[in-house]
């Protein structure tokens, strides 16, 4: 139930400067895959936000469907690179994560021992 926070919590960290996200869009359900599209002000970005993709314990299989250079929306002068990666969704082994309470009372409950021996 959290796998879209995780999706989404990765990109926004794998994200470099001058890179901005258009879309993420859902395109397969075994494996999830989705298609993460936007622009960036140089082609080092592109290949920057690819790798820190792929870098993810989350995010596999990085492919790159689209990088084109293309006319900036703002002024018609500037150029940008457009891309559309295919990403697949992939759950860490849990050894690798690192979990900790939302709550205090979690911290509580987890540390007191249950009187049943459970």
């Amino acid at each position: 139930r959290y796998i879209w926070p995780h999706i989404l919590d990765q990109v926004a960290r794998a994200l470099p400067d001058y890179t901005w996200l258009r879309e993420i869009t859902q395109v397969g359900s075994e494996p999830l895959e989705m298609r993460v599209a936007g622009r960036a002000g140089s082609m080092f970005a592109v290949t920057n936000f690819m790798r820190n993709l792929e870098a993810s314990p989350f995010l596999r299989g990085v492919i790159m469907e689209r990088a084109e250079q293309a006319p900036s929306e703002a002024d018609d002068q500037d150029i940008v690179y457009v891309f559309e990666f295919l990403v697949s969704y992939e759950a860490p082994p849990l050894d690798e994560l690192t979990t900790i309470p939302l709550f205090e009372n979690e911290m509580a409950t987890a540390a007191t021992p249950d009187p049943a021996g459970n």
